[in-house]
């Protein structure tokens, strides 16, 4: 948006000022239609009526990139510091009117997931997967430690079992679920103790990444995802399970062709996205998937997505998000079923799309 700019008293124009662009958005988090925060390069913008008007809570040098409010009031952002290379937690109580840094952790956390302003659990450190030359889509962290906290974030525990986690989340404080790999695990005393719940059946010699969304605290979604080279015309291989009792029966609810070709074991319904990005629930039956589709790749058309509304039974293609590169970092918080927003990026900087609809048409919002 241009701005026309003052003349100077010498008869010499100003040029005009140019609206500032939108700093690099990497997480989202919406506690309900109308109370929203996004954080990223520097900054906390804030929203209480659905995204029509933001404003600026935190600037400063951390990079932030996990966000979770439980409530209106009660939120968490985590980062890194970019100079001494160390994590940053930022916590408020009053809806973000004043952040207060929590604690300094020697390895960043890059996920938060919080029951009740109390009790917390995140992954700490990991790595990027490594995938081949080339490839698109979002990189997917792997390898990482649980940590837990039960003071609203003051103090942090490091667990050593499970070993590694590349995914986690809380259905309540004592029910929460982990991903690694092709397997999940679940504790139901608040982390004390974790059981084996899922072995996903997919080929144990390859590479997966895990990404899991709770939905109340016995049911979840995760998705696995190989981070080997891609089946030509096909995708990345990646098959998404739900269950609804705890861990004790699981369903693959939908699967690519990448993984219907290779994984004769795993049925479920075919996926239109050749590979998977970010996903969140609502509740045991609502789901809302981003990734990408080869017109998404060849004609530059952005991230599309897939929802369901019945437990992955069936499933929707939906329009793609046309302002969203396949190849940046990409974030989403699903209120509800019809409340969703997108936060990632493009050659031409940061993006906000929010949709009221549950995914049939996205609107861009503009934090500044």
């Amino acid at each position: 948006m241009w701005t026309l700019g003052a003349v100077c008293i010498f008869f010499a124009m100003t040029k005009p000022d140019v609206a500032a662009p939108a700093p690099e958005l990497l997480a989202v988090s919406f506690a309900s239609p109308q109370n929203g925060w996004v954080a990223g390069n520097g900054v906390i913008f804030s929203t209480n009526d659905g995204g029509k008007h933001w404003s600026r809570q935190y600037s400063g040098r951390a990079r932030l990139s996990a966000l979770d409010f439980v409530d209106s009031r009660n939120g968490w952002a985590a980062g890194m510091d970019p100079i001494s290379g160390t994590g940053v937690l930022l916590g408020t109580s009053d809806g973000g009117a004043h952040w207060t840094k929590l604690t300094d952790t020697p390895h960043p956390l890059r996920s938060l997931s919080f029951a009740d302003p109390q009790d917390g659990i995140g992954i700490s450190g990991g790595s990027l997967a490594r995938l081949a030359i080339g490839e698109w889509g979002e990189t997917p962290f792997i390898g990482g430690k649980i940590a837990i906290t039960h003071d609203g974030g003051h103090s942090w525990t490091l667990l050593d079992t499970p070993q590694s986690a590349d995914t986690t989340c809380y259905g309540d404080a004592l029910h929460a679920w982990t991903g690694n790999q092709a397997s999940v695990q679940r504790t139901v005393d608040g982390g004390k103790t974790w059981h084996h719940v899922l072995a996903a059946q997919v080929d144990p010699y390859r590479t997966w990444a895990a990404r899991v969304s709770c939905s109340g605290p016995d049911a979840a979604w995760v998705a696995f995802e190989t981070t080997d080279p891609i089946v030509a015309q096909s995708g990345r291989p990646f098959v998404l399970y739900r269950t609804t009792d705890g861990g004790a029966t699981w369903q693959p609810v939908l699967e690519n062709a990448g993984a219907a070709a290779a994984y004769r074991l795993v049925s479920a319904p075919a996926a239109s996205l050749m590979a998977l990005g970010p996903f969140g629930v609502a509740g045991q039956n609502d789901a809302l998937l981003l990734g990408f589709r080869p017109t998404d790749i060849v004609q530059g058309s952005g991230v599309s997505a897939q929802t369901t509304a019945d437990g992955g039974t069936a499933w929707q293609a939906l329009n793609a998000i046309g302002g969203l590169s396949v190849m940046g970092a990409i974030a989403i918080s699903v209120v509800d079923p019809q409340h969703v927003w997108v936060a990632g990026s493009s050659a031409h900087g940061s993006h906000l799309y929010a949709t009221a609809d549950g995914g049939h048409s996205w609107t861009e919002q503009f934090p500044r």
